[in-house]
């Protein structure tokens, strides 16, 4: 599933390779905010926090490592939608 994921390269193959990938919930990861991944830090991650468009499986903030695919999935994220806010809605 990830190999077709980098095949068809586009919004929806990023948010399946990073679900897949990372283990979020499609909730956490749909509405997912540009601000909350952190491509730059010394381990690359997803920082949630609890928002009004998206629930967490877990109460609390959580960090979630960006490994191989999700980490892909993130890069194209910032060089396909420089402008929004959000990662994959439009």
């Amino acid at each position: 599933m990830q190999s077709r994921c980098r095949e068809i390269d586009d919004d929806m193959g990023w948010l399946i390779a990073l679900i897949s990938d990372t283990g979020m919930g499609l909730g956490e990861a749909a509405v997912l905010l540009k601000e909350d991944i952190k491509l730059n830090d010394r381990i690359p991650h997803t920082d949630l926090k609890p928002q009004p468009l998206r629930s967490l499986k877990t109460k609390a903030s959580k960090l979630v490592p960006l490994n191989r695919e999700a980490m892909w999935a993130s890069k194209h994220l910032f060089e396909a939608n420089n402008d929004d806010i959000f990662a994959f809605l439009k």
